[in-house]
């Protein structure tokens, strides 16, 4: 009976051993046929004005002739707006990188006309950089068709669904015209009172006018009438020498020394003998 146990184990661990030779990926490696291989995708192939299309290229290098960083996709989707583009590698042998794009046409060149028909984007351009040297491939778009979402009776006669409302809306005002009126009259008025505030400022001022001045001998004479009232000898010798000078230059040269005289005497010049003096010269005048 052992022996039969023995036999069933030893069948069951080779069919287990040669399931798992079978199953067991190979260690080589396996790279595309060609270089490069690249292809293009539209989803939806068929859609309304104004909704999103997803384009996809993917691009297959065979990394040993071709290096994957040097590839390069230039779409051409004309009117079409690109919304979002992306990129992702795989790994698998050879070097699959799938570009993708989220495309968008609001212009009127992207409407769809009366009868139904196919269009097609131009071909992308792939480049990539070969064992000798760069090479460039056009990949082809599969076509793409943009309905309409009026229906055949509206396509007809598009103005039949129509509806506008005839009434005007009743005119309406933030702030009354009679309010308004009052206060630009207001701020107008207040500008006016600036300009002329500022006009004021800028003109000159008049200055008063000056009393007639008079001669510098009567001058002298009103100082020496002043000092006869002040009580002050000092203020009085100044006042009489002043006089001496101006009747020095008028040549008269009498009245001249009296008053040196009487303004350097010894004794302080007293009130009645500078008026005396200033008699005598006007006098003389």
């Amino acid at each position: 009976m052992r022996r039969w146990w023995l036999l069933g184990g030893g069948i069951a661990a080779a069919v287990a051993v040669g399931l798992t030779l079978a199953l067991w990926p190979h260690a080589e490696r396996t790279f595309p046929k060609e270089t490069l291989a690249a292809s293009a995708s539209l989803a939806p192939r068929t859609f309304a004005f104004a909704d999103r299309l997803s384009a996809r290229i993917d691009v297959l290098v065979d990394p040993r002739a071709v290096d994957p960083a040097s590839v390069r996709v230039r779409p051409r989707f004309g009117l079409f707006k690109v919304l979002a583009r992306g990129l992702r590698t795989r790994r698998a042998g050879g070097v699959l990188l799938s570009y993708r794009y989220a495309l968008e046409c609001l212009v009127p060149g992207c409407l769809p006309g009366r009868t139904l028909a196919e269009r097609r984007f131009l071909p992308a351009i792939v480049s990539y950089r070969a064992a000798d040297g760069l090479r460039r491939e056009a990949v082809e778009w599969p076509t793409y068709t943009v309905v309409t979402r009026l229906s055949t009776p509206d396509i007809g006669d598009p103005t039949t669904h129509l509806r506008a409302d005839a009434p005007v809306p009743p005119i309406g005002y933030r702030v009354s015209p009679g309010t308004l009126q009052a206060l630009l009259a207001a701020v107008s008025g207040v500008l006016v009172l600036g300009a002329a505030g500022l006009l004021a400022l800028a003109l000159p001022r008049r200055r008063p006018a000056r009393a007639p001045q008079l001669p510098p001998l009567a001058q002298a004479l009103a100082l020496v009438r002043a000092s006869t009232a002040n009580g002050y000898p000092a203020e009085r010798r100044r006042a009489l020498g002043r006089l001496a000078r101006e009747l020095g230059v008028e040549g008269r040269r009498e009245l001249a020394r009296a008053a040196v005289r009487l303004a350097w005497s010894a004794e302080p010049p007293t009130p009645e003998a500078a008026t005396r003096l200033a008699d005598e010269v006007e006098e003389s005048l």
